[in-house]
């Protein structure tokens, strides 16, 4: 799901965009969680939880592209990528325990199962726009971006907990806006700045990070 959700918005929205959006991971995955298990929020992880809601009010509401073109829907279609992460984090917590390869080979299987009849209604495009260069890309999407990569989100599930684990969320934006900047030619205006800050901000808030928890004493 959180993959259709990316793949449909990436048509309309910019990547700086939505790589701000995927870092809402673990403010979703909190409050899907206090709402699961009928628990109370801290003050600090509801301010952070409105921080992040508010950082991307900022960078959808001062974009003037989303609004001329009507690209709200893409908006909401891909805040629904992070809701399905923070469903799964919640899920993590009750089901049983499997290990990482079975994990991320049972993920991908699934997944490839449930799209697949989409095939017979959302064709893919005609052979002249198949070239080497979109077999490439659709194998180091596949491959490395989402084989390896969620062999290495299990891994550290396994190892260290999954609140640990999305704070990687932190990076995501950084290298999305910057990435976005050096390959797709994308303007990084004051709003997208101001809101990715406040998005950061609040996924601080709502996961309790700080410095001390990555500098660690040598003694």
């Amino acid at each position: 799901m959180p993959f259709l959700c990316y793949g449909y918005a990436a048509q309309y929205l910019s990547a700086s965009l939505m790589s701000v959006v995927n870092a809402l991971t673990p403010i979703f995955g909190t409050a899907i969680s206090a709402l699961y298990f009928r628990k109370a929020l801290e003050a600090n992880k509801v301010f952070g939880l409105l921080l992040g809601l508010i950082g991307v009010a900022v960078i959808v509401g001062f974009d003037p592209e989303i609004v001329k073109e009507n690209n709200l829907l893409a908006v909401f279609v891909v805040m629904c990528a992070p809701i399905c992460y923070g469903i799964v984090s919640v899920y993590t917590q009750k089901a049983k325990k499997v290990d990482p390869i079975t994990n991320s080979y049972g993920s991908m299987l699934m997944a490839t199962l449930f799209i697949a009849p989409l095939l017979f209604f959302i064709p893919p495009n005609s052979a002249e726009d198949i070239n080497w260069i979109v077999v490439a890309s659709v194998i180091a999407l596949g491959v490395i971006c989402t084989g390896v990569a969620f062999l290495i989100f299990y891994k550290l599930v396994d190892d260290i907990g999954m609140p640990s684990t999305l704070t990687v969320t932190f990076l995501i934006p950084i290298f999305g806006v910057f990435w976005g900047v050096i390959f797709l030619d994308e303007t990084v205006g004051w709003h997208t700045l101001i809101g990715t800050v406040l998005v950061i901000i609040g996924t601080m808030k709502v996961t309790g990070f700080t410095l001390k928890t990555v500098v660690k004493p040598t003694s």
